[in-house]
């Protein structure tokens, strides 16, 4: 019988099976200069070590020089109408990656992949090829980390997505073991390592997708047990995919299950203070679809002037402060002056302009 006969099936622990079926925590989610998503390979190596412990993953690889090229000064012409003024280096490396990783038990699970890194324009040849191999070495073995799930970037092959694609395994642990509450997954955003840049040429950098009307509605961010935090739901309102029915389902949500939560006060997006169940309706009508409005009138334009020039004369003239105000007389949130209707213009000038009679009454001693 041969060693690979007897080699033990790879099986993973509950905790650890759980902690690979959650989705991918937006705060590990860069974007690289094209603005496709990806993440950082020091992060794939921290879950590695969070998932299977220290020593618990192997890291094997070939490099192979695929291109060094030299440019003499002049010969590189930039869009500017420039050129490089001393030599630089361009370099292509080619990386064939294996991840090795290791149960309790004895078994294990081995994931290859190849990937090419490049480092392009560099007047130093040894920090050239110093960044293409360490560029190359990292996208190889982020495309194998893959093969690990959510946790190591799978979702962002659809789209860009944060939601869990795996969702569920009909292998997984033995019924016996317990299933303790996975660790938290709420690090600090992720910063790219030092004297690296991610590149283009990485599979694992996808766009993320454009919110759809029919799009179904993501659960709040909230830790596997036990109430959600305020301040993570209120991110997780803000992120620039929600749409205005996955807010309100959210917001509904709270309310039925973690009344004590939506009650807690937030600092909202403007820096005010605000309960989380208020910010959340009114992030809900940001996010609703804006009606196509018709074109505004002469008539309409002249009463917007007329409102702009009573706010400047009252001291309003400030784009934040002309909000206040606007926002306090028509009783509502108000994020740009185009979204002010005709006859909440007119509500505005009558207000302004009561203000303005009672500023000059004050002045000559005239009754209000």
């Amino acid at each position: 019988m041969t060693a690979q006969a007897t080699q033990p099936r790879f099986r993973l622990t509950a905790e650890q099976h759980q902690l690979l079926l959650q989705p991918l925590h937006r705060s590990r989610v860069g974007k690289n200069p094209k603005g496709f998503s990806h993440l950082e390979a020091w992060d794939i190596r921290r879950w590695l070590i969070r998932v299977f412990g220290f020593g618990g993953y192997k890291i094997e690889n070939t490099i192979e020089l695929v291109k060094e090229i030299e440019s003499p000064p002049g010969t590189i012409k930039y869009r500017n109408g420039g050129s490089n003024e001393k030599t630089v280096w361009t370099v292509v490396y080619r990386a064939e990656v294996r991840l090795t990783v290791y149960d309790q038990h004895g078994g294990q699970a081995v994931f290859e992949d190849v990937a090419c890194g490049d480092s392009s324009n560099q007047p130093s040849v040894g920090d050239c090829h110093d960044n293409a191999i360490k560029t190359a070495v990292s996208q190889g073995l982020k495309r194998c980390a893959v093969n690990l799930g959510d946790q190591f970037g799978l979702g962002l092959y659809n789209d860009g997505g944060l939601d869990a694609v795996v969702v569920r395994t009909v292998v997984g642990p033995l019924v016996a073991e317990s299933a303790p509450a996975p660790m938290a997954v709420e690090d600090a955003p992720v910063r790219p390592e030092p004297g690296t840049a991610p590149t283009g040429a990485d599979e694992h950098h996808q766009e993320q997708a454009a919110p759809h009307a029919d799009q179904p509605a993501s659960a709040p961010p909230a830790e596997p047990k036990g109430p959600p935090k305020a301040t993570d739901v209120r991110d997780w309102a803000l992120a620039a995919d929600r749409s205005a029915q996955a807010v309100r389902q959210a917001a509904a949500r709270l309310l039925n299950e973690h009344p004590e939560v939506a009650a807690e006060r937030i600092t909202n997006d403007h820096g005010d203070q605000e309960q989380l169940s208020v910010f959340l309706n009114r992030r809900a009508r940001e996010l609703d679809p804006k009606p196509e409005q018709a074109a505004p009138s002469p008539h309409d334009e002249r009463r917007r002037k007329r409102m702009f020039a009573l706010l400047t004369e009252l001291g309003y003239g400030e784009r934040e402060k002309y909000r206040e105000v606007i926002a306090h007389v028509l009783k509502r949130d108000v994020a740009s002056s185009k979204d002010i209707t005709a006859s909440e213009v007119e509500d505005v000038i009558a207000a302004l302009e009561l203000r303005q009679r009672q500023l000059r009454n004050q002045q000559t001693g005239a009754p209000a």
